[in-house]
């Protein structure tokens, strides 16, 4: 992980910050707060109260963000339930905002003053401290629209992830793959194969299937 998203690197130029809210017992959480002691970095503990958990990212002002699929997946359908309330002019808005925004991170353009961050954005990345340089998806896997919406919101390095408590981290975006709706290649001390599973329709010819992985990383038992 820290290879990986070159956390190395960045902690040597300013002190890395992130808001642990996931629990320690889940290797996610765990795992975040003992690379950013390894690093040297701050890492803030959220108030326990989902209803004040804005307001610690907002305080805190974290440069690196470990999010979940429900808490993006919940920010996306409140921006767009606002959008839509605001009318047709609005949401065509929306839509040219992260289509350009998602064209300029593909040309690894991570600018955070353009027009569409002015108009669009901005807003969105103060509700988190506006410091945020690294974005961590990880748990389960986000649908390509959430995607794109996050990277355009955060337009910085975004990356995702997938793996378990027992297994650690399974696969992973290398920094150079932006591409919306998968979760990577497998990671360097892991072994990732597809199983049919015949009861549920699944067969790996289709691309389907129970994921099984082995490796250092995984549980004995």
């Amino acid at each position: 992980l820290i290879t990986a998203l070159h956390l190395d690197e960045a902690a040597r130029k300013e002190t890395l910050r992130v808001l642990t809210f996931m629990p320690l017992a889940h290797m996610f959480g765990c795992g975040t707060t003992v690379i950013f002691a390894y690093l040297g970095g701050e890492v803030g503990f959220w108030q326990g109260k989902t209803e004040k958990l804005m307001d610690d990212f907002r305080d805190f002002k974290p440069t690196l963000l470990t999010m979940v699929l429900r808490l993006l997946n919940k920010l996306y359908d409140k921006v767009m339930i606002e959008t839509e309330k605001k009318g047709l002019i609005a949401q065509r808005i929306m839509k040219w905002a992260i289509k350009s925004k998602i064209a300029q991170i593909e040309c690894s353009n991570f600018s955070q003053d353009t027009l569409w961050d002015k108009i669009v954005f901005n807003r969105i990345r103060h509700a988190f401290g506006n410091q945020v340089r690294i974005v961590i998806s990880s748990s389960a896997p986000l649908s390509a629209e959430v995607a794109k919406f996050s990277r355009s919101v955060f337009s910085c390095q975004f990356a995702e992830g997938y793996g378990q408590t027992e297994c650690i981290t399974g696969c992973w975006q290398i920094p150079s793959d932006i591409r919306s709706g998968e979760t990577g290649v497998p990671t360097p001390i892991s072994h990732v194969k597809l199983f049919d599973v015949p009861e549920k329709n699944y067969y790996v010819k289709d691309r389907v299937g129970e994921i099984c992985i082995r490796g250092e990383g995984v549980f004995k038992g």
